[in-house]
């Protein structure tokens, strides 16, 4: 039987958690140690759990997430509360609050704390994800975004939102084994994700840029050093890639949610195509989208007057009697013009 003493950095671990259920895992995420109300939350006794690889008590959509938390985590550093989902069965979810801890003198094990107790259910679905990282896409970015800040207000949190460029990360990946580059991406949504002020409010903006909401008092620096110096440990060549971030206030209050969300939109679309924010604050990135909003009208304006496009007409005929069913109008725009798309005009024969 161990000792107490043997006992103590589970006992510290727990001491610090108030939580429900500890479990001490290895690198591998394999479960070493349980102790807690293990059955109510995993319909497993404790003894059940030695030796079971953690990520199958995760629900499938939240394991990467997981794995990169574990895989990242650094002696020293905790992580936490965070809202995540357990497989109570193949068809049943439900949410726990989790933390993780790695002990300075303990870097070859992770605790692990689990809680029915502070789980923030979000109000709505958080909206589609990239397949590959499980983080959000960007056309739901702009409203988890807005419904995050709500929810600071309310608590009165000052939060915050960074852009992140990882310049050369599909190179970096390209580089590494199939399984290192799907760890490479894990790790950097679950560092991401742990960071967010809701464990949510991520979303991947395109293959290398990324933005999330999070905590005023979290600085910009540190994330981009944390983020290079992960790029860095998982290059084969231990170059690393350059890590850019660029911080948007949110502070503005006059801002209607229909306005804030539209800004944000803008910010992030143009962030994700040219790795710059058009603003250093939401008052200032709507202005710089009317104005450019302005530009574009005026250069239509110079296309019509100009005729730089052409119509091209063609007849939409029925198969059975070779008759026209209706005509097709199409105008197309000389290439360099304002306009992405070619217009479709259609009339009905009589």
């Amino acid at each position: 039987m161990m000792s107490l003493t043997s006992h103590l950095p589970r006992l510290l671990a727990f001491s610090f958690a108030g939580a429900d259920l500890l479990l001490e895992m290895d690198r591998t995420a394999v479960v070493r140690f349980a102790a807690g109300a293990a059955e109510s939350l995993t319909g497993q006794r404790e003894t059940q759990l030695i030796g079971q690889s953690f990520e199958d008590l995760i629900a499938p959509e939240d394991r990467a997430f997981v794995r990169g938390l574990i895989s990242g985590l650094g002696g020293g550093e905790r992580i936490g509360p965070l809202t995540v989902r357990l497989a109570v069965s193949e068809s049943e979810r439900c949410q726990a609050t989790l933390g993780l801890c790695c002990l300075p003198d303990s870097e070859s094990l992770v605790h692990c704390t689990l809680s029915m107790r502070g789980v923030q259910t979000p109000a709505v679905p958080v909206g589609p994800r990239d397949p590959e990282s499980q983080l959000l896409q960007g056309t739901a970015f702009p409203r988890a975004v807005d419904r995050a800040l709500r929810q600071a207000r309310e608590l009165d949190q000052p939060v915050s939102m960074t852009l992140l460029d990882l310049e050369g990360l599909g190179q970096l990946r390209a580089r590494l084994t199939e399984g290192g580059g799907r760890a490479l991406l894990d790790r950097i949504s679950g560092f991401l994700r742990a960071r967010a002020v809701d464990g949510q409010t991520v979303a991947r903006l395109s293959e290398e840029r990324f933005g999330l909401v999070h905590r005023s008092s979290l600085v910009a620096q540190d994330l981009t050093r944390r983020l290079a110096d992960t790029l860095r440990k998982a290059d084969p060549n231990g170059e690393g890639l350059p890590v850019r971030g660029a911080v948007l206030s949110l502070q503005d209050r006059d801002l209607e949610s229909a306005d804030m969300i539209r800004a944000i939109a803008y910010a992030t679309d143009r962030f994700a195509s040219s790795g710059h924010i058009p603003g250093e604050d939401l008052p200032s990135v709507i202005e710089s989208s009317v104005r450019e909003t302005l530009q574009r009208m005026e250069d239509f304006r110079q296309v019509l007057a100009q005729r730089r496009f052409r119509f091209l007409y063609q007849p939409i005929v029925r198969l059975a009697d070779r008759r026209p069913e209706h005509f097709e109008l199409l105008v197309r725009f000389e290439e360099g013009g304002p306009l992405k798309r070619n217009w479709i005009s259609r009339r009905t024969s009589d």
